[in-house]
């Protein structure tokens, strides 16, 4: 049973794509679904939360203090104009890829390997 089938399968059929997965795992298949909707969901949410970002810096005044005038009203254009798509491409790359990592080192720490703390 190939991917697609497998995925539709879960939807309408699900006795036999469970029963076939039980039999073989496929868990490569899932990680990718699970990594698409990751960055999905970052695509979508990255302009929210950039407007949000940025009415939470205009309501500070605190901040233009600490930051100086210049840099602060630099920021302020930049994310008024779109910026120049770096919380984008954050938003949609590095959502998967801290999954990933985290993924992995939770997986290898049920498996008592090494696990390099980030934190002693």
């Amino acid at each position: 049973m190939n991917f697609p089938a497998r995925f539709q399968g879960v939807f309408f059929s699900p006795a036999p794509v469970f029963k076939a997965l039980a039999e073989k795992p496929k868990w490569v298949d899932a990680f990718v679904v699970v990594l698409l909707f990751i960055a999905l969901a970052g695509y979508f949410t990255a302009p929210i939360a950039t407007q949000e970002t940025l009415k939470g810096m205009k309501d500070n005044p605190k901040l233009e203090e600490k930051m100086g005038k210049e840099r602060y009203e630099g920021m302020i254009r930049n994310m008024e104009s779109g910026g120049s798509g770096g919380a984008l491409l954050r938003s949609v790359v590095l959502g998967p890829v801290i999954f990933t990592l985290g993924l992995f080192s939770l997986s290898g720490y049920e498996a008592n390997l090494p696990v390099v703390a980030a934190f002693p």
